[in-house]
C-alpha cells in the first residue's frame, strides 16, 4: 500500500477550485487500484450570506409604459389666417364635385377634405321635356373662401316654410387630428337693393351639430346677432360656437329676425369657417430598468430590508420591502404608485387608460427562492405583494467538496441545478460539510468514519478539487485547510 498525502492551504478567495499536481505522476498497474480519501477539512466561515459571489446581492425593477396618445386643441382666437384654423382658404374646394338632390333639397360641393351643402327650397328652375329636373346650382366655391365673390345666395326666408341653411361636413374624422371642432363662423350679408331699410334690422343665427347628419343638436353660440343699421346695405359678423365637442356636420341657419318675412332682399355673400387645431402627441413606449444592489456582507433579515429600502430610494426603484412578522414572509409594495396615463380628451380609440407595467426581477431563481418567491419575475400592482413562503437568507447549509476523478461508483445527487445561470455540474462528490455555523467561526470536518472512494483512474498527472454550495453554485472560499490522500492498494 502506498499513500500520497496532499496538504493544501487554500487562500485564493477568487477561485472555487484547486488543481493538484503531484511531484510525479501517480501510476498503478493492472493489479493495483487507487482510492481517494478526504482526511480532514477546516474552513473559516467567512463567506458572506449576501454577495456578488453568490449572485444574490442585486435585483432590478423594470418600468414599462406602453405607447399612449395625449390629445389637445388650440383655439382659433384671433388666428383666422393660419391654415390650421382657416378652412376657407383661397384653394378651398378647388377639387370638388357639384351635386344636387331633390330628396334633401340641397345643392352640394363635395371636396376632398370637406363638403358644403346649401339647403334651399328653390333648388330647381324647371324640368326638361323628358321630365328631368333642371337644378339651379346657385352655390359657388367663392361663397366659402377668401377672395373676390360676386355670387349672392338667397338665405333669408320669405315665409316660415321656406328654410335655407348652409351645412359643412368634414369627410374624415377618424382620428383626433382629423376631428372637426367648429369655433367661429364669419358671415357677410348684403342687400340686393340700392339702400337698406330705413330702420335697424337684426338677424339671429343658430348653429347645429351632428355626428351622423340625422340627429342634430343645438349648439351654444355667442355674437350671433347681425344688425343692419338703418340705411346700410351690408354687414359682417363673426359668430362664436361655444364648447369643444367635435361633430362631423355643422348647420348654420337663421333663427329669428326683427322684421316680417320679406322679399329676400338680404342675400348671403360669404360664409367662412374656422376650426380648432386638434393635436395628438404620441409618447413612445419606454422601458426603464432600475438596479438595486447590496454591498457584500453578513446580513440578518431586518438590516437587509433596511439596506434594500435605502438603496431602492436612492436609485428611484419605486419599491419597498417589509417583513411580515408572524410568518417571516416578505411584503413588497410600491413606494411610488403605479403610473396611469389617461387621455385628457378621449376620442374614438384614444380614450383607454394606459397603465405602467412594473416588475421586480430577481437575478435568478435561487435569489427569488431566498426571498420566498417561486418565480424570478414578480409583477407589481397597487396592492402589496406577499411572498409565497418565508425568507431564508442563509447563504448555504452545506459545503460540497467534489472532484473530477472517475469514481468506480459515481455519486448521485439531486441538488438544485436550475436556480441560477451560474450553476454547474458538480462532478463526483467527495463529501459535504455542514456550514450552518455563526459567521467567522471555524468549521471543522474529520473523517472519523474512514469514508473513501475507489477511483478508476490508473494514471494521474493532476486532478481538481471543487467547492460548491448546496444550490450547485461555485463557492470561492479562502482560509481553508485540506488534507487529502490518494492510496494505492492491491486489487
Amino acid at each position: 500500500m502506498t499513500i500520497y498525502n496532499f496538504f493544501i492551504d487554500k487562500i485564493d478567495k477568487n477561485s472555487s477550485e484547486i488543481i493538484l499536481r503531484p511531484h510525479y505522476p501517480i501510476i498503478c498497474s493492472d493489479k493495483e487500484r487507487l482510492i481517494l480519501k478526504l482526511v480532514d477539512f477546516q474552513y473559516l466561515n467567512s463567506a458572506y450570506n449576501i454577495s456578488s459571489a453568490l449572485n444574490n446581492n442585486i435585483f432590478s425593477v423594470s418600468s414599462y409604459i406602453p405607447e399612449y396618445n395625449t390629445n389637445s386643441l388650440v383655439n382659433v382666437g384671433l388666428n383666422y389666417g393660419l391654415p390650421a384654423h382657416n378652412i376657407g382658404t383661397n384653394i378651398f374646394l378647388n377639387v370638388a364635385t357639384r351635386g344636387a338632390s331633390l330628396e334633401t333639397m340641397e345643392e352640394s360641393l363635395v371636396g376632398i377634405d370637406y363638403s358644403v351643402y346649401y339647403g334651399t327650397p328653390n333648388i330647381i328652375s324647371g324640368y326638361t321635356p323628358e321630365g328631368q329636373a333642371i337644378f339651379v346650382n346657385k352655390m359657388q366655391k367663392t361663397n366659402f373662401r377668401s377672395g373676390f365673390n360676386n355670387n349672392y345666395l338667397q338665405f333669408e326666408e320669405s315665409s316660415p316654410s321656406a328654410i335655407y341653411y348652409i351645412k359643412i361636413h368634414k369627410n374624415t374624422t377618424t382620428n383626433w387630428v382629423d376631428a372637426f371642432i367648429l369655433q367661429k363662423i364669419s358671415i357677410n350679408m348684403s342687400f340686393t337693393t340700392a339702400q337698406g331699410f330705413n330702420f335697424d334690422v337684426s338677424i339671429t343665427f343658430a348653429v347645429e351639430g351632428s355626428p351622423d347628419n340625422i340627429t342634430y343638436t343645438n349648439l351654444s353660440v355667442s355674437d350671433n346677432v347681425m344688425t343692419f343699421l338703418a340705411n346700410t346695405t351690408s354687414k359682417s359678423i363673426i359668430l362664436n360656437v361655444l364648447g369643444d365637442v367635435p361633430y362631423k356636420y355643422y348647420k348654420v341657419k337663421i333663427l329669428s329676425r326683427s322684421y316680417p318675412y320679406g322679399d329676400n332682399v338680404i342675400r348671403l355673400d360669404k360664409m367662412q369657417f374656422y376650426k380648432a387645431e386638434t393635436i395628438t402627441t404620441t409618447t413612445s413606449q419606454s422601458l426603464t430598468t432600475y438596479y438595486v444592489s447590496v454591498a457584500d456582507g453578513f446580513y440578518n433579515v431586518d438590516n437587509l430590508i433596511t439596506t434594500i429600502n435605502a438603496n431602492s430610494a436612492s436609485t428611484n426603484a419605486k419599491i419597498a420591502f417589509a417583513k411580515q412578522n408572524y410568518t417571516n414572509k416578505i411584503i413588497i409594495s410600491n413606494s411610488v404608485p403605479i403610473q396611469t396615463f389617461t387621455n385628457p380628451i378621449p376620442y374614438n380609440n384614444d380614450g383607454a387608460t394606459i397603465t405602467e407595467i412594473r416588475t421586480l426581477i430577481f437575478p435568478n431563481l435561487t435569489t427569488a427562492n431566498m426571498y420566498g418567491f417561486n418565480e424570478r419575475l414578480v409583477p407589481m400592482a397597487n396592492a402589496p405583494v406577499i411572498s409565497a413562503t418565508y425568507v431564508n437568507i442563509m447563504n448555504f447549509s452545506k459545503i460540497i467538496i467534489s472532484t473530477d476523478l472517475a469514481f468506480s461508483i459515481n455519486t448521485h445527487n439531486e441538488l438544485i441545478m436550475n436556480g441560477n445561470d451560474k450553476t454547474k455540474g458538480i462532478g463526483n462528490i467527495i463529501t459535504w460539510v455542514s456550514s450552518d455555523e455563526p459567521p467567522m467561526t471555524v468549521i471543522k470536518y474529520k473523517n472519523h468514519e474512514g469514508l473513501n472512494h475507489k477511483i478508476d483512474n490508473s494514471h494521474i498527472n493532476n486532478f481538481k478539487i471543487s467547492f460548491y454550495t448546496d444550490k450547485s453554485l461555485p463557492l470561492p472560499i479562502d482560509n481553508a485547510l485540506i488534507h487529502l490522500q490518494i492510496i494505492k492498494v492491491k486489487k
